[in-house]
């Protein structure tokens, strides 16, 4: 497969991206940005809308790209980082094979990628030559079938279905398929239809890893994630211990909480925001204010708003466990015992049953169970 770059007068809406698929050569034009990462260091995630107008799709010929809006992703990823597409297809050819058709639901579908490497003159590989902290970089370009975002949701016990579905496939992702996501934040969580229902996906698995290799260095030098959704522990530079399950799980309730208390309906964001300073400064700013909150005497700081408000149930439950998670490392810490602390599930304060116990309904009515967790297969997570 290769890849030749059509460029327009707009700097990228317009651009068009030739590229040689199955021995047919295919035309992929953008639509428009959806997505562009404002951070210089790190992907330089662009995420747009295409369109494939090939020969094939202009004569109204078969193409298995046509007839469609396409989502189309272009990346910096590390090049010794598992690439997303690996990622997403193990899982589904895991789910395939084990007769769990159910998770393909809620993963998202690749139909092409290829990675391009910078030659020896480039800029970036001259870059990376010269300056021996620089990262070795590989320009990735994905094609994926389009999803629509949590803000087009349109009643809470929507939003209730799509946080439940994401705490089931992500603890399938961790316990059978070997993947950790860590970056889950409301742009990785997407929706899909199907017959009137609606489905959690998720998505983005540039930053995920594969849980035999967890904890092993970071390929990056950079914190991983989305700082107001990221665990406190993964915000200090300090932190050795690495990435758990529990940490991806303290990121969905920052998840919940943020959408609850800062939006006063599905995508519209309230005149008054809750937990507004998680957005500014620095991680270490963010670690202070979500610290401070986490330890507080009551979850009496558990603010949200009236579209939201069967939330508050869940984001109480869930905010006491990792309080009380907390508060016995830190009491462990104290007494000299930190070594007999459980980190993975905070001495059994932070586990997938309690999670799933406090998500599986929604104000009284009962939500829709996917899957029913059973240890007796799956990957080794000792």
């Amino acid at each position: 497969m290769c890849v030749h770059v059509e460029q327009e007068p707009d700097i990228m809406e317009g651009v068009r991206y030739k590229f040689t698929s199955h021995n047919k050569e295919r035309l992929i034009k953008i639509l428009h940005i959806i997505f562009r990462s404002d951070s210089i260091p790190g992907r330089g995630s662009i995420v747009a809308e295409a369109e494939c107008i090939c020969e094939e799709c202009s004569a109204g010929q078969h193409c298995h790209l046509g007839g469609r809006i396409l989502v189309i992703k272009l990346s910096l990823p590390c090049r010794g980082r598992v690439p997303e597409n690996t990622l997403i297809d193990e899982a589904r050819t895991y789910a395939i094979l084990n007769n769990e058709q159910w998770a393909l639901n809620h993963l998202p579908r690749v139909l092409e990628s290829i990675a391009i490497p910078f030659p020896e003159d480039s800029a970036q590989e001259q870059l990376r030559i010269r300056e021996q902290t620089t990262e070795e970089r590989v320009l990735r370009f994905m094609i994926l079938e389009r999803l629509e975002p949590l803000a087009l949701l349109e009643k809470p016990e929507e939003f209730a279905q799509v946080f439940y579905d994401i705490l089931q496939i992500h603890r399938w992702l961790y316990l059978k398929v070997g993947i950790l996501h860590r970056d889950l934040s409301p742009a990785n969580i997407m929706i899909r239809r199907i017959d009137g229902k609606v489905y959690g996906v998720l998505n983005d698995f540039d930053l995920s890893s594969r849980v035999d290799g967890l904890n092993k260095g970071a390929t990056s030098k950079s914190r991983t994630g989305t700082a107001p959704f990221m665990a406190i522990d993964l915000l200090r530079e300090k932190w050795q211990l690495g990435h758990f399950y529990r940490h991806d799980v303290e990121s969905l309730f920052y998840i919940i909480l943020c959408i609850a208390g800062r939006y006063k309906l599905p995508g519209i964001l309230a005149s008054e925001r809750e937990y507004s300073k998680w957005f500014r400064g620095n991680e270490d700013d963010v670690y202070d204010r979500k610290s401070s909150f986490l330890f507080a005497k009551e979850a009496e700081k558990v603010v949200v708003k009236p579209f939201f408000r069967g939330f508050k149930l869940w984001l109480e439950g869930i905010f006491l466990c990792f309080q009380l998670g907390y508060g016995a490392r830190l009491a462990k810490r104290l007494s000299g015992n930190l070594d007999d602390f459980d980190q993975d599930t905070m001495d059994d304060h932070v586990t997938y049953e309690k999670m799933q116990e406090l998500m599986r309904s929604f104000e009284g009515k009962a939500l829709e169970t996917r899957w029913e967790e059973d240890r007796s297969e799956g990957i080794d997570l000792n």
